[in-house]
């Protein structure tokens, strides 16, 4: 049986949108980046700069575009308390496991190759 909201069929993105999509962000990649190199800007901008455009445009344009139903093609919904509380927690202990990872390496290369250069 098809999903159905209050007797209207949902217009949901199938998967020719995503391969049109790919290839549009792909050509417009090619031509678009050389454009943002010469504005001069710094690598932090030029970065976010280059990820607004590349990433988060494209499929927003797709969905205004073929008048997709927003909240339902991005699944936007709020975080329940339980996952934000999850976060909070999870992220020290990563940004801790990390460093431990990383120094690990680091003695690993030491055992290795006898000596580790840190610039």
């Amino acid at each position: 049986m098809e999903k159905q909201i209050d007797n209207v069929k949902r217009k949901l993105p199938m998967p020719f949108d995503s391969g049109l999509l790919y290839t549009i962000v792909a050509i417009y990649y090619v031509y678009a980046s050389r454009y943002i190199v010469k504005l001069n800007l710094s690598t932090e901008i030029n970065l976010v700069l280059s990820q607004v455009l590349f990433l988060v445009v494209p499929p927003l344009l797709l969905a205004l575009i073929k008048k997709y139903d927003i909240k339902e093609t991005f699944r936007l919904k709020a975080p329940k308390p339980m996952e934000v509380l999850l976060m909070l927690v999870i992220s020290p202990v990563m940004v801790m496991a990390g460093f431990c990872a990383g120094f690990i390496g680091l003695l690993a290369v030491k055992g290795i190759f006898g000596k580790v250069y840190i610039a």
